[in-house]
């Protein structure tokens, strides 16, 4: 359900077209355009799928958990690996997490559906939105760069959520407050369930192993060992 690299390519972006229509060519037992040999992998994808229709249920499944996961998948590098003085991490010792973590998002979205509805929660125009956001990873595959829209638009019902949680409209019953505290809970509960770390961990590895590869090619040998142990 995350970015692996297909047998074949090399993985460099520069590369990518030339690699990825050699291949197609050769299978086809002729020269294909870059065009074509675009429709060539989407229908063996399409192919490969329907051939396997449980295996592809199983796939769809694991790329739903993954997209409800609080940590964040990144490409090349673990998100976290970013010092960006400006993302809003929190940081202690070796441990890192984002002030506002998907998990949070997700429960306080789930909050404002119970106390307040789809309707006062931001509407079809919201909800539809995010619905079609969050089917971006679950089409292709999941990663933090594509989920990114779907956790921007969750926050205008996340904060509807948090005012219907915190009494700041009017009208909501007390009931109501209790059932979305509940949704909130098992929201973000589910997000954090995800079993995902050793996932997660290899992700990390890979990023440190990279920052290795390019702390030896600009010279600095020792960051790059020390770079390369921490990876493995």
């Amino acid at each position: 359900g995350v970015y692996k690299r297909p047998a074949g390519f090399s993985g460099e972006v520069r590369r990518q077209r030339e690699e990825a229509t050699a291949l197609a060519s050769r299978a086809a037992g002729r020269a294909l355009d870059p065009v074509e040999a675009d429709g060539w992998w989407g229908t063996q994808g399409i192919e490969t799928r329907l051939a396997d229709p449980l295996g592809t249920l199983e796939l769809v499944g694991k790329r739903a958990l993954l997209l409800l996961d609080d940590h964040e998948h990144g490409l090349d590098y673990d998100p976290l690996l970013d010092l960006n003085p400006w993302r809003a991490v929190l940081r202690a010792g070796k441990r890192s997490v984002f002030a506002v973590p998907f998990a949070l998002l997700l429960g306080l979205a789930l909050a404002a559906l119970v106390v307040l509805g789809a309707r006062r929660s931001g509407g079809w125009l919201v909800w539809s939105a995010v619905l079609a956001c969050a089917a971006t990873p679950i089409l292709f595959y999941v990663s933090c760069r594509y989920r990114l829209p779907t956790s921007a638009l969750l926050a205008l019902p996340g904060g509807a959520g948090q005012a219907g949680l915190c009494g700041w409209i009017e009208g909501v019953s007390r009931g109501r407050r209790i059932a979305a505290l509940v949704a909130l809970v098992l929201g973000a509960g589910l997000s954090f369930a995800v079993p995902s770390d050793a996932l997660a961990r290899s992700e990390l590895a890979m990023g440190l192993s990279n920052r290795a590869g390019l702390a030896a090619l600009d010279g600095d040998l020792a960051r790059a060992e020390r770079l390369a142990r921490e990876a493995v």
